[in-house]
């Protein structure tokens, strides 16, 4: 029964049908819970430090359960981005609720669109995952990720070669800048230089296919939800860095703090 706890992670979508399906303080509630609820009972209850050993790691990888966790996702995560559309496209929605609906969609496309999206992404050797991680990223229009990811990141982490990587120092925003817009035309790059050494043409790139899809995107929402788009451009370009990473940056230094206090170094 301890597996079924995977399913938690249909929480956060859950908690953005309740967002855009409420008003006024109540739009409030899963952003109450994501950023303060869940940050106060991280810190009081014990940590969970258990980790699989080698055997139940090769039982979970052959565990059709895990799949199906991340299969229902997919489905899930597309209703409830056309939920965003569909309430956000409402004329008479008040602008606190507008703002609600924009910072949990930003949340949500970075703790399901591209986390998710990056699990999937790692099973280069299945096409069926692949295929569901990019209609994932898409969402976020992220489809770049996983050549950066599986190609430049896990390869160059921790180096100055690294985008994903911030530097001693690092202004946020400006590294949030960087790994986003420069991972974009590394990509490019990565995918020009593997064509290169297979000696096929630079026009097979799939970086202009993901281009392509995301502007797509654009046009078809902008056709069937003209009103009030820009809602969705801009927590795409802006509050999914504000909402979702700086809380992870934030989350990370008060764990580091945390662990610095209970260790002593």
């Amino acid at each position: 029964m301890a597996k079924f706890k995977y399913f938690s992670a249909f929480i956060v979508p859950l908690l953005g049908l309740l967002t855009f399906n409420t008003t006024g303080y109540l739009a409030y509630i899963g952003i109450f819970s994501l950023y303060v609820l869940v940050p106060v009972l991280e810190s009081i209850l014990p940590p969970n430090t258990y980790n699989f050993t080698n055997v139940e790691k090769e039982l979970a990888t052959e565990n059709i359960f895990y799949d199906v966790v991340l299969y229902l996702s997919v489905p899930l995560h597309l209703f409830v981005v056309y939920q965003f559309l569909i309430t956000v496209s409402d004329p008479t929605i008040p602008l606190s609720d507008l703002i609600a609906c924009i910072l949990f969609m930003g949340t949500i496309l970075g703790v399901n669109g591209i986390n998710i999206g990056h699990e999937l992404g790692h099973k280069t050797d299945h096409k069926l995952k692949q295929f569901l991680a990019h209609i994932l990223l898409l969402t976020a229009i992220q489809n770049h990720f996983m050549t950066y990811h599986n190609s430049g990141h896990h390869r160059d982490v921790a180096t100055p070669n690294d985008l994903t990587s911030a530097k001693e120092g690092d202004i946020f925003y400006w590294f949030a800048l960087k790994s986003q817009i420069g991972g974009y035309f590394k990509t490019w790059r990565l995918e020009s230089q593997r064509l290169k050494s297979q000696g096929k043409s630079l026009l097979f790139n799939p970086m202009i296919f993901f281009t392509g899809l995301s502007i797509s995107l654009f046009i078809g929402i902008n056709f069937f939800f003209w009103y009030k788009c820009y809602g969705y451009l801009f927590h795409n370009c802006c509050l999914w860095n504000f909402s979702f990473r700086s809380t992870k940056l934030l989350f990370s230094l008060w764990s580091s703090k945390k662990n610095e206090r209970k260790w002593k170094i």
